[in-house]
Formats: C-alpha cells, sequence, structure tokens
C-alpha cells in the first residue's frame, strides 16, 4: 500500500501543459525529488 497517491494530476500555466494526467503511488519510506531546468533554484520533494 502506498502512503501517497497521486491520481490524474495535470497542471497548466496559461496555454502550456507542465504535467499532463500523472498518476504515481510512493511508498512509506521513500523520498521523491522532481528536477527541471531550475532544478537548483525550485526542487519539489516528497517525502514519506
Amino acid at each position: 500500500m502506498s502512503e501517497l497517491s497521486i491520481q490524474d494530476l495535470t497542471k497548466t500555466f496559461k496555454t502550456k501543459v507542465a504535467v499532463n494526467h500523472l498518476d504515481m503511488q510512493i511508498p512509506s519510506g521513500k523520498f521523491i525529488a522532481f528536477l527541471g531546468p531550475n532544478a537548483p533554484v525550485s526542487q519539489p520533494q516528497l517525502g514519506c
């Protein structure tokens, strides 16, 4: 069983689609980081 579950996540910036229908499960005790073009400036992190 997942500690954190994301289903059908979509993120847009005006007309630009950044994330389209993301599904993800993060098990307990795991650490996830999303890296993009501005990784040193902004690093969204999820820990369970």
